[in-house]
């Protein structure tokens, strides 16, 4: 079982995080924006996971408004603990986000917010899921992929630099 404080503490260990009640349950946020809440009550915990990826994980629900509850008496911590990074990178504003670029994000570094999503849509349907995928390949070809801009291309050579 998942204690709530095992979950705060994984929570406000990602920086830039605080806590902040958010109506009845213990909330967390990320320069201010919500990125998980708690019902003590119910013993879950909702996290604002990216609702594109599947979920079929023991402990969790996808929920219509694209959090994922997570059942915090039977969930496995290693990745409740994952989920609660995941949460945080989804949720980040591209400054904060792209300035931690490892975390909650793939082995190999998430790709920069900045960017934006069609980049980064076009990046992934190209295989170029993480940072180390990028820097591997050739930016001439990569600025040539439908929804990648010269912006897009400019920041990731900057990181990459």
């Amino acid at each position: 079982m998942i204690a709530v404080d095992d979950l705060r503490r994984w929570a406000l260990a990602l920086p830039e995080t605080t806590e902040k009640p958010h109506a009845r349950l213990v909330g967390f946020r990320v320069a201010d924006v919500g990125f998980a809440r708690v019902d003590e009550h119910r013993g879950v915990a909702l996290l604002d996971v990216d609702p594109s990826r599947d979920r079929s994980e023991a402990g969790l629900r996808p929920l219509t408004k694209g959090s994922t509850e997570v059942d915090l008496s039977v969930a496995d911590p290693r990745l409740t603990e994952q989920l609660v990074a995941e949460a945080w990178r989804f949720r980040a504003p591209a400054a904060v986000a792209d300035a931690h670029p490892y975390v909650g994000a793939p082995p190999g570094g998430a790709l920069p917010k900045a960017i934006g999503r069609a980049a980064t849509g076009a990046l992934h349907a190209a295989g170029l899921t993480t940072l180390d995928a990028v820097r591997a390949a050739d930016l001439d070809a990569v600025l040539r992929l439908h929804g990648v801009g010269p912006k897009a291309v400019r920041i990731l050579r900057e990181l990459l630099a």
